[in-house]
């Protein structure tokens, strides 16, 4: 039997319907085509919708909701919701990093990724020395 062809996630090619994927693979495959959409969507509001519908296949949700932040003002404005009070969303006005669980996964992410060298990173050795198991 000869191996399949190395065919790319966002191909148009499927795997037979018969052939069980593993979701992990399935996962990484609807990724893999909202990143080819990305590269090729025209319009903010389609690629927003696109995302949001492949996030629901992966992580079931009620509500989403996309923000664009500011950094000079270290603010965030909701560009795109879906759900029951999308409309509500959307019409809020800007509120600060930090405000809500929202502004704080911000502020706190910011500071994450600002702390961490890159050498640490690359290394995979961590930043705060391990303790040594005694056997």
């Amino acid at each position: 039997m000869n191996p399949r062809p190395n065919i790319p996630a966002a191909s148009p090619v499927r795997v037979a319907a018969d052939t069980a994927l593993d979701p992990l693979v399935e996962s990484y495959r609807k990724l893999a085509d909202v990143f080819h959409e990305l590269l090729s969507e025209q319009s903010l509001d389609d690629l927003l919708q696109r995302i949001a519908a492949t996030v629901g296949e992966l992580i079931p949700f009620d509500d989403i909701t996309f923000y664009e932040a500011n950094e000079a003002k270290r603010e965030l404005r909701a560009v795109f919701a879906s759900g029951h009070d999308a409309e509500k969303v959307l019409a809020d006005e800007p509120f600060s990093y930090g405000v809500g669980i929202t502004g704080w996964a911000v502020s706190t992410a910011s500071r994450c990724w600002r702390t961490a060298p890159s050498s640490t990173r690359a290394s995979g050795s961590s930043p705060t020395p391990r303790p040594t198991p005694s056997r």
